[in-house]
C-alpha cells in the first residue's frame, strides 16, 4: 500500500495547509507555508477588500495543493516518514497547535464579531474587533472558561466592553461603560447625567441609515469622546424593564426618567444608537464576572453595509 496517498495529503491540505506538507514528511515546506499564512491572517483583520482577501486565500491554497500533490507524486514507495508525519504525530501537533491558540484567545487577545448596529456609528454590524482580556478575570474561549478570577485591570467611563448579557449568558454583547459601582446614572429623554454631572452632547449633523436622517452627536464622559446617533427605532423600546432582574430596586422608572443606583461590581452599560440598543435600560446591569474584555482594536467589516 503507498504511503503517504497523494489524495490524503490534498486533503489535509485543504483543512490546514501546513498540516498536508506535515504529513508528506516536508516540515521545511510547512514551516515555509505557515509562514505565508501569517501575513494572510493579518490581512483578514486589517482588510476591507473581501474580493481581494478571497483571491489571496484562494490562489494560496491552489498553489499549496497542487505543491503537496505534486510531492506526494514523486515520492518512492519505499519513502521513510518521520514520527511527526504519522498520524499520532500530527494529532500532537494539532493539539499542540489548538492549545497555543487556546491560550492566547483566553488570557491575551481574542477577536469577536459585532453582533448587530446596537454600537453604530462607533461599531459596524458584522464588524471585527479585538478585545483585550488580561485582567478582566473572564479567560476562556471557544465556549470553555477554565479560569475565572476578579477583575484587576482598570475600566473607566466611556469603555466599550464584552460581556457575557445578563438576560443570556450563552450569548455575549458589546456595548459602552456609561456607570461605574456607586454611580447615579439618570436619564431622561436623550439627555444623560451620571452623579448629577450632565454629559456634553454636541450635535454633529445627521447620520444617514437605510434611508434615515439620524441625529448624529458628540458625547462626553470623562476623558473620553465618541459619536452617538438618536432617531425613530425600529421597534419603539418602552421606557420600563422588559422582565425583573437583578438589583431591579436600584431603579425607578417613569414617564420622564429613568434613574439607577449601580450596585458594587456591577456596571451600567448602553449602545451607541441609542433608540436601537437593547441595553441596561432593560435588562438591568452588568456583573463584573460577565466582562470578558475591554475594547482594543475595531477592523474593519469585510463587506459594506447599507447606509
Amino acid at each position: 500500500m503507498r504511503y503517504p496517498k497523494p489524495w490524503l495529503a490534498v486533503l489535509l491540505n485543504l483543512l490546514a495547509q501546513p498540516l498536508g506538507f506535515l504529513y508528506l514528511g516536508k516540515a521545511r515546506w510547512a514551516i515555509a507555508y505557515f509562514l505565508l499564512w501569517v501575513p494572510l491572517v493579518l490581512f483578514v483583520f486589517l482588510t476591507v477588500d473581501a474580493v481581494l482577501l478571497q483571491c489571496l486565500h484562494l490562489l494560496l491554497t491552489l498553489t499549496g495543493v497542487i505543491h503537496a500533490y505534486r510531492i506526494a507524486k514523486k515520492l518512492p514507495d519505499t519513502f521513510s516518514r518521520p514520527a511527526y508525519s504519522r498520524w499520532y504525530g500530527l494529532m500532537a501537533i494539532v493539539f499542540i497547535v489548538f492549545l497555543f491558540v487556546f491560550l492566547l484567545r483566553a488570557f491575551l487577545w481574542e477577536p469577536f464579531r459585532t453582533p448587530s448596529g446596537s454600537m453604530l456609528p462607533t461599531l459596524q454590524p458584522g464588524g471585527h474587533v479585538i478585545v483585550e482580556k488580561w485582567g478582566y478575570g473572564h479567560y476562556g474561549s471557544f465556549g470553555l472558561t477554565p479560569f475565572q478570577t476578579g477583575i484587576t485591570a482598570p475600566l473607566v467611563h466611556g469603555d466599550v466592553i464584552v460581556f457575557d448579557h445578563p438576560p443570556n449568558p450563552y450569548n455575549q454583547s458589546i456595548s459602552r461603560i456609561l456607570g461605574m459601582p456607586g454611580d447615579e446614572v439618570v436619564m431622561r429623554g436623550q439627555a444623560l447625567s451620571i452623579n448629577g454631572q450632565s454629559l456634553s452632547q454636541v450635535p454633529q449633523g445627521s447620520y444617514q441609515l437605510k434611508g434615515e436622517s439620524l441625529a448624529l452627536v458628540r458625547e462626553r464622559i470623562s476623558d473620553q469622546e465618541y459619536d452617538v446617533i438618536f432617531g425613530k427605532a425600529e421597534k419603539p423600546m418602552p421606557l420600563q424593564p422588559v422582565t425583573t432582574y437583578p438589583w431591579r430596586e436600584n431603579c425607578n422608572y417613569s414617564l420622564e426618567e429613568i434613574r439607577c443606583q449601580v450596585p458594587d461590581r456591577h456596571y451600567w452599560v448602553m449602545g451607541d444608537n441609542r433608540d436601537n440598543s437593547y441595553d441596561s435600560r432593560f435588562w438591568g446591569f452588568v456583573p463584573a464576572e460577565n466582562i470578558v474584555g475591554r475594547l482594543l482594536r475595531v477592523i474593519p467589516p469585510r463587506t459594506s453595509t447599507s447606509q
